[in-house]
């Protein structure tokens, strides 16, 4: 099984592919959640990065699924923080 830290890497890792040129720019990525599900056997990633606008205190946040076997990203949602 992969480490909590290997699997919040895959998911910056993927987040960043994902967005593109604007993702390898992308700077103040930060950690919020990390939860391992047995029943599913994924690490469940939550990470927050800068909207790009007026107010830079907005944040986005997407939440991965990542297997914990392989440390493949599974999935990438958006998270609503109320």
């Amino acid at each position: 099984m992969i480490s909590p830290a290997e699997a919040a890497g895959a998911a910056e890792k993927f987040l960043r592919n994902a967005l593109g040129p604007q993702g390898q720019l992308l700077s103040g990525v930060k950690l919020e959640e990390i939860e391992h599900s047995k029943s599913k056997n994924r690490w469940w990633v939550t990470l927050s990065y800068p909207e790009e606008s007026l107010f830079p205190s907005l944040r986005t946040y997407k939440r991965f699924a990542v297997d914990a076997q392989s440390g493949e990203v599974l999935a990438m949602k958006i998270r609503v923080v109320a």
